[in-house]
């Protein structure tokens, strides 16, 4: 699985493909898209990158598993996000992502997260 799947998968996206086929039932097109928990259709991939996508689809998902995010997006230099569990609800503590835009960062720390199995 790609970071890009699994940070849609974690955002509560599914992927489908639907195949249309002849009267004679030989497959002619492929057609995949996104679909979002709302009901909402990607037609393609959408950036994982970009903030205002991660705040609609990802961090519902951070704050209910019991997750926190903090912000150091300095004028000059790298951003830096920082997941941390909320008090008492998770043994782990801080997962951070570094990178020169805050979306990157933020995606980061969200596929760390991911990989330490809380995704």
């Amino acid at each position: 699985m790609t970071d890009e799947e699994k940070i849609l998968g974690f955002a509560g996206l599914e992927h489908k493909v639907v195949t249309y086929t002849t009267t004679g039932g030989t497959p002619v097109i492929d057609r995949s898209y996104w679909l979002a928990p709302d009901g909402e259709i990607f037609h393609e991939e959408p950036d994982t990158t970009d903030l205002t996508w991660l705040f609609k689809w990802c961090v519902p998902g951070l704050r209910h598993r019991g997750y926190t995010i903090e912000f150091f997006i300095p004028a000059t230099g790298k951003s830096t996000v920082t997941i941390s569990a909320l008090a008492g609800s998770k043994a782990r503590g801080c997962l951070s992502g570094t990178t020169d835009t805050a979306g990157e960062a933020l995606r980061g720390a969200i596929l760390t997260l991911i990989g330490e199995g809380d995704g």
